[in-house]
């Protein structure tokens, strides 16, 4: 009996124990909840601060400094003088300063901008040159990977970091890849070498307190997912949403788990490391930033964010956004997108170059990005100068690139601006950075001067920034003159009658062009109608030498292709696979490409027998102008197959085919941009009499003396330096890291070159990449760089010149020019009033 009575007394008092244990901790989580159920409920917030220090001013020895007499264009455009006072990695006075003790730079009214933000990159997860085991982009071995996190796979040692510290890039948003639909947490980063080489010390926000932190995901949509062909991923767009709602489910399950819990604690804190970023989201506490393209893409991903109640922030790459302005504006978010690129894939074809100026009449912020490496992150300022020629106003040009990338990251209280209180990220310009081919003279990150003022030059800036104005041509008759042509680029050709002494007046007579010469060699009736331009331009017709143009409509669709000849083993070629209509040819012509050289499709060794034509055309026999041009080999890494696994049995195909005699009047052109290939190429050009042509070319100026004696010339597909791959990983950076540009180089060589491309969707910049090839070369004039997207090409190939040609309203070596007449094989085919119109609805099959 006693026995049983203690048992009962310690069982009464260990309930009591238990019951006043309850209680205590039940009072005690009410008074003070769990730390976690405190972070539940606070959400991040900023604002601007003209007292603050920049963060990051501990990693750097810095001096304080004074920018004097500067022409500044802020974040939001707007352009004013005056001077900066920079002190611990720190904006701290902006305006008439005058301090006797402090360093003094005098700009002389040079352009200033904040540091260029950049809200879309893969910097150090794609280091270039691009290996196979330095890819750490993508973790696709599931759809759904939102534990995943960039900075664990950033390389602060990403070569790329100087060319784009040189170019005006200071900020990156590095995103997690885009073949997962939940891919990870991404990471903001200065753009400034690390003293330690410490990713850790390259965070935009280090130092920064824990509660303060912005954080930033990646949601990617539409057809990398589905047509990843990985096991357990969607296949259709049914799929991959299902795959996001059923993640977010299990987010959302899991949030009121963890909100009831902190209601009434019991047991651990409920928690799934593989979810809680998707719960994170639905709290808001993430930026989420969502790869797509069409429209009714967005239309699903606004539709899962209202259903979970996640807002998204940011719409990226977003090509067909400018046709779905009432639902942007509806979910109250922006847009990062390209400024000019569109058609590699169906998801891609509706879009136009004109999106950028309508987001931003729209309301809708709009930010120019780069995608880097996938494009260089260098062009970043060259993408907003694009868009601005097509209607983006000055103001929201730079602000595409400063203020509106940082409002994204939700970092605009730091960078994007120079006001006091935000990071000393400051950039010096030789020009008006709207002007095509604009450079940096310094660039200032964190205080610190990359180029220690060195790159100063006394010459005073230019303020010309051109916008492309649409031209008011209205013909209605095939019998008309044009004057008002201040500038000719012709050469004296015998194939169309034209004045060698003047070129001021061109006559077309029932659609033929006539005559071309002064008022008093051309006659024609005075009752025509005259065509007056502001300030013309009269060209050549510009030839693209570009892969797969006339070949292929869209790089990922094969069925709109004439298809890749790789497993083939004759020579094919070009002029039998042609495909002389669509929106790619279409839209070259309109930009003022008149013609194209094109081999078959593929990157193999034996490509074929390329073909030029003119793209004005419809039918073959009026359209080809050249059946045979030369025959294509391509030496290197991505011409390696079963039956030619090495770069030396390349070259062994190569020298039998030459010794064959096969084609013996066609040149031999070789694709490579690889120096010890070339420097092969040269050897064997002094074992046969054979004509050779090198295309690509990225590392030719590193032989270009050799290259000039043994008079192989060179088509520069692209000339200015990618370096994605080990072949070009020499490829010079040029100016301002250089102090001689790889096409001085060649041209002081004595080697003759011209400007191509190596992707057809970028052909519509030949123009440009022409000037800035011309302005980058000691004394070159106008003339000349005109030939190297016409005449060059021509002499290289031995070829005829054609009876195309091209006449500009304004200068087309410039932004603001306008296309206004096309001539193809002396005939007016084209009367161009819009550069693209804007194709409501799917463009893809416009015209059936």
């Amino acid at each position: 009996m006693i026995l049983e009575t203690k048992k009962r007394v310690i069982y009464a008092v260990t309930a009591v124990i238990l019951i006043v244990s309850l209680i205590f901790t039940t009072s005690f989580n009410q008074t003070f909840p769990h730390p976690q159920c405190v972070l539940n409920q606070k959400r991040p917030s900023f604002k601007q601060d003209p007292l603050r220090i920049n963060e990051r001013n501990v990693l750097f020895p810095h001096e304080e400094f004074i920018l004097k007499n500067a022409t500044i264009i802020d974040g939001d455009g707007k352009i004013s003088s005056g001077d900066i006072l920079i002190k611990n990695s720190t904006i701290t006075e902006v305006g008439n300063l005058n301090y006797d003790n402090i360093k003094t730079i005098d700009l002389q009214g040079k352009y200033l901008t904040p540091g260029l933000v950049d809200c879309h990159s893969h910097f150090g997860t794609r280091a270039q040159p691009q290996l196979k085991f330095t890819e750490d982009t993508n973790e696709y071995t599931s759809p759904v990977t939102p534990f995943m996190r960039s900075i664990d796979a950033i390389n602060p040692r990403d070569p790329k970091l100087a060319s784009l510290n040189a170019n005006g890039v200071t900020s990156h948003l590095v995103l997690t890849g885009s073949k997962n639909l939940l891919s990870g947490e991404s990471y903001g980063i200065k753009l400034h070498r690390s003293p330690n080489n410490l990713v850790e010390e390259m965070l935009l926000q280090y130092n920064v307190q824990a509660d303060k932190l912005v954080r930033w995901f990646k949601i990617a949509y539409g057809e990398n997912e589905k047509a990843s062909g990985l096991p357990g991923y969607p296949v259709s767009r049914m799929g991959e949403s299902w795959v996001l709602r059923k993640a977010f489910e299990q987010a959302s399950s899991l949030k009121i788990k963890q909100d009831k819990w902190c209601q009434k604690p019991q047991g651990d804190y409920p928690t799934d490391y593989e979810l809680d970023t998707l719960v994170d989201i639905l709290r808001g506490d993430l930026n989420v930033n969502v790869h797509l393209y069409e429209t009714y893409d967005f239309e699903t991903l606004v539709r899962i964010a209202n259903e979970f109640e996640f807002h998204i922030g940011s719409f990226h790459h977003a090509l067909s956004s400018w046709e779905v302005i009432k639902l942007l504006k509806e979910h109250q978010t922006s847009v990062a997108i390209f400024a000019d690129e569109w058609g590699g894939k169906k998801e891609q074809y509706e879009a136009t170059v004109n999106a950028p100026r309508i987001l931003a009449e729209n309301h809708i912020p709009v930010a120019i990005k780069t995608d880097h490496p996938a494009f260089p992150g260098q062009d970043l300022l060259y993408y907003a100068q694009i868009a601005h020629n097509f209607g983006l106003p000055s103001e929201m040009a730079i602000s595409a690139v400063t203020s509106v990338p940082a409002k994204i990251m939700s970092m605009n209280h730091r960078i994007g601006y120079i006001r006091p209180g935000y990071d000393a990220d400051i950039v010096v310009w030789d020009n008006h950075p709207l002007v095509l081919g604009t450079k940096t003279q310094e660039v200032i990150i964190d205080g610190i001067p990359m180029f220690q003022f060195d790159k100063l030059k006394p010459t005073p800036p230019s303020s010309k920034a051109m916008q492309r104005v649409s031209s008011e041509i209205n013909v209605t008759s095939d019998s008309f003159v044009i004057t008002g042509i201040n500038s000719s680029f012709l050469r004296n050709s015998t194939s169309l009658n034209i004045d060698p002494q003047s070129q001021e007046v061109v006559v077309v007579d029932q659609g033929e062009l006539k005559c071309i010469g002064s008022a008093t060699y051309c006659t024609f009736d005075s009752n025509v109608p005259v065509v007056n331009l502001e300030n013309g331009y009269i060209l050549p017709g510009i030839t693209a030498v570009s892969p797969d143009v006339g070949l292929r409509e869209m790089m990922n669709e094969p069925s709109t292709s004439d298809g890749d000849g790789s497993t083939y083993s004759q020579i094919i070629h070009a002029k039998d696979g042609l495909i002389l209509d669509g929106l790619v040819l279409e839209r070259l012509q309109n930009a003022g490409v008149s013609q194209a050289i094109t081999a078959p499709i593929g990157t193999h060794f034996q490509r074929g027998v390329s073909t030029r034509f003119s793209l004005g055309e419809k039918t073959l026999d009026t359209s080809i102008l050249d059946e045979e041009v030369a025959v294509h080999f391509t030496i290197g890494d991505s011409a390696k197959s079963p039956t030619l696994p090495t770069i030396s049995s390349q070259l062994k195909e190569l020298r039998d085919f030459i010794a064959q005699g096969k084609y013996p009047h066609l040149p031999i052109a070789v694709h490579t941009h690889s120096k010890p290939v070339i420097l092969q190429i040269i050897n064997l050009k002094q074992s046969v009499n054979r004509k050779i042509i090198i295309i690509g070319g990225q590392e030719a100026y590193l032989v270009a003396d050799e290259l000039s004696q043994a008079e192989i010339p060179v088509i520069l597909a692209p000339w200015r330096c990618t370096a994605k791959r080990w072949e070009n990983r020499r490829c010079s950076p040029n100016t301002p890291l250089m102090e001689e540009s790889s096409v001085n180089i060649l041209h002081r060589a004595g080697v003759k070159f011209a400007i191509g491309q190596d992707q057809f969707n970028s052909v519509r910049r030949t123009f440009w990449e022409a000037s800035l090839a011309g302005k980058a070369i000691d004394g070159f004039d106008l003339q000349q760089t005109v030939d190297l997207i016409s005449h060059n090409v021509d002499e290289i190939f031995g070829l005829q010149e054609s009876k195309n040609l091209v006449v500009f309203d304004h200068n087309p070596l410039e932004f603001g020019a306008t296309l206004a007449f096309s001539f193809s094989n002396g005939r007016l085919v084209k009367v161009f009033p819009e550069y693209e119109e804007e194709i409501k609805g799917d463009g893809l099959f416009r015209g059936i």
